[in-house]
């Protein structure tokens, strides 16, 4: 992870862990945001993103809610 990632986004807790994907390069970053524009914006300042030497796919996620699952699938 990039020095600026772990020493500025960890204190401030935007990042709240990171993992490598193990079928292709790349890596994975949980942000603690609610906004994917800020999302990327915030990206776009790390620096690779700045260099434009990596691309991001932002995608919303929440809490798991089983009780809406079993509803959903049990049609």
């Amino acid at each position: 992870m990039a020095r600026s990632t772990s020493g500025i986004r960890w204190k401030t807790g935007r990042v709240s862990s990171s993992y490598s994907l193990e079928d292709r390069p790349g890596v994975v970053f949980i942000l603690n945001m609610t906004d994917t524009q800020a999302a990327q914006a915030m990206l776009e300042e790390l620096p690779l993103g700045k260099a434009h030497l990596m691309t991001f796919q932002l995608t919303p996620i929440g809490p798991l809610n089983p009780l809406r699952q079993l509803l959903v699938n049990g049609k």
